[in-house]
């Protein structure tokens, strides 16, 4: 083997150089320096990309492990002072700028830290998800309120918002016009005194059809109208028909079933929590929604009937309050 061939098989198979660096290097193409690899047995492109990249991972360890070691001392004040994780990755950003984000990232997860998570901010106001029903009722029955109406409905700060997320992306491609004026328009018909229903299976419905018709796939990003779980949650604490009852109108004419004790006791979502927290704690596992889900699912399959994970939610409010 010729000193070239020699040279140019360490530089693939232990400096990690590219192809093209290599060719560059030797005056020769990408192709020929794949020929010549190739024909002394070198390592496969998939092998030496895996080899990079177990070589980034050890290398990006050693910085956030450095890092950790000179900001410990910054951690442990942000953690004593009560500080969110995002005002410490923001704070050790500043302080040391010639780490990146990621690498700040890893090192505070690596502490073992524990800080404190930053309380979730909703997106869409109380007022704009009472809006988003009436915009549903005034889609349904067409309800057009006039422009002197639609004044003396819609106050400056739910057009704010409205605004600012027809600005964002999260509306419906309709003016602004058409869309306060359906929502004054059903807030005018229930003034009045007229009797309105709104069943949780025809709000879907209609969002459903906006959502498609838009193009949104749902996911993580929280579109308007909203979905029927978060009503429930935001106005009315977990129950459809109390959210109704908040907005004004009526659910439908069918009676709904009465606070998720159809099938269920209170006792029986004690003690599915219980049972769940303990299975949790026997595998060294921390509980989560997703977590008991599938617990859920394994209970079943042993024959233990226990409530979905939404029933658990709606029923307590809110996972965190289990």
């Amino acid at each position: 083997m010729s000193w070239r061939d020699s040279e140019i098989r360490r530089l693939w198979e232990e400096d990690g150089l590219t192809l093209e660096e290599i060719g560059t290097r030797f005056g020769i193409t990408r192709e020929r320096a794949r020929q010549i690899l190739r024909n002394l047995g070198a390592a496969t492109a998939g092998t030496i990309r895996k080899k990079r990249r177990e070589f980034k991972e050890l290398a990006e360890k050693a910085v956030s492990r450095e890092l950790l070691e000179d900001s410990m001392g910054v951690l442990r004040a942000l953690y004593d002072s009560g500080s969110t994780k995002a005002h410490a990755v923001d704070l050790v950003s500043a302080l040391y700028p010639n780490s990146g984000r990621d690498t700040v990232q890893t090192a505070i997860d690596s502490s073992k830290l524990r800080f404190r998570q930053a309380p979730t901010v909703n997106r869409f106001s109380d007022e704009f998800i009472k809006a988003a029903v009436l915009w549903v009722i005034g889609r349904q029955h067409n309800f057009r309120a006039s422009k002197e109406e639609t004044a003396t409905v819609v106050g400056h700060k739910l057009l704010a918002e409205i605004l600012k997320h027809c600005k964002d992306g999260f509306m419906p491609n309709l003016s602004v016009e058409e869309i306060i004026r359906a929502v004054a328009g059903s807030q005018v018909a229930i003034d009045s005194g007229a009797t309105i229903r709104m069943p949780h299976a025809i709000y879907e419905e209609t969002r459903l059809e906006v959502w498609a018709a838009e193009g949104w796939a749902g996911g993580a990003e929280p579109y308007w109208p909203p979905t029927r779980q978060t009503v429930m949650r935001r106005m009315g604490n977990g129950y459809w028909l109390d959210a109704m009852k908040e907005i004004g109108v009526l659910p439908s004419e069918k009676k709904g079933r009465a606070r998720g004790l159809l099938f269920y006791t209170e006792d029986g979502y004690k003690d599915s929590i219980k049972s769940y927290y303990l299975a949790c704690a026997a595998l060294s596992k921390s509980p989560t929604h997703l977590g008991y889900e599938d617990w859920h699912r394994v209970e079943k399959l042993a024959g233990t009937q226990r409530p979905s994970g939404v029933s658990v939610r709606n029923f307590f409010g809110g996972w965190t309050k289990c």
